[in-house]
């Protein structure tokens, strides 16, 4: 037996029954059961735990298998993160069953809920910390997420940067804490080599700084130039 919570040397007193005696266990089976049918015998801990507990391993993967997330991936951690998710899930199941008292639970409502409540609590946290998370519903997203390129023809801003007052649009850092080009700076330089003579184009910041709405890099100088508050009071 193998075991990391057991030492080998717990014992139970448990009752036995007196195995059949044959020629070569005679001795053994009168020394420790004499003429006693049942007798009460000390037994390792370990192999009592076995005993009492051996089919819940097996109850658990069952559960787990009816909805397993199937992703093959080489990525070695993935499929350990998968199994603790489902080990969580199953344990809140059972958690569940036992504080409603209700035996017929749909499992497959139950997991549904589930998600969702995580998916609910991701959307929360990533709100208080000032992202954005991805909408479930239909309505629009005033701030879109896909990467917006400027045209060397014609540049222009995307108008979802005057959406929301000031309390929405907010400076902070960005959450992958990469430096990427400001994206007013990049607006500049657009607009320099869409005309006939360019000449110096100007330079582009690289800022790990971000609009909280937007989603897009900016650098401070460009920030209030960018929502259109340069020439508005305080």
């Amino acid at each position: 037996m193998v075991s990391t919570i057991h030492t080998g040397r717990e014992t139970v007193l448990r009752q036995r029954r007196r195995p059949r005696i044959t020629q070569v266990n005679r001795n053994h089976i009168r020394s420790v059961w004499g003429n006693h049918a049942v007798f009460p015998i000390e037994i390792p801990g370990v192999i009592d735990d076995y005993n009492h507990w051996m089919l819940g391993v097996d109850k658990s993967d069952q559960l787990i298998a009816y909805y397993r997330p199937e992703i093959r991936c080489r990525r070695t951690w993935m499929p350990i993160m998968l199994h603790c998710l489902d080990v969580l899930r199953i344990n809140a199941y059972i958690v569940y069953k036992e504080l409603t008292g209700t035996a017929a639970v749909d499992h497959k409502v139950f997991v549904a809920e589930w998600i969702e409540t995580l998916l609910d609590r991701a959307t929360s946290e990533s709100v208080r910390l000032g992202t954005r998370s991805r909408s479930r519903s239909n309505t629009p997203d005033p701030f879109p997420r896909q990467r917006r390129r400027i045209s060397s023809k014609a540049p222009s801003l995307p108008a979802c940067r005057l959406t929301g007052d000031r309390s929405v649009h907010l400076h902070v850092r960005a959450p992958d804490g990469n430096q990427r080009a400001c994206a007013y700076c990049s607006y500049l330089r657009a607009v320099a080599k869409a005309q006939e003579d360019p000449g110096e184009l100007p330079s582009i910041c690289r800022v790990v700084m971000n609009c909280s709405a937007c989603n897009v890099r900016l650098c401070k100088p460009h920030f209030d130039v960018y929502h259109g508050w340069e020439d508005q009071q305080e």
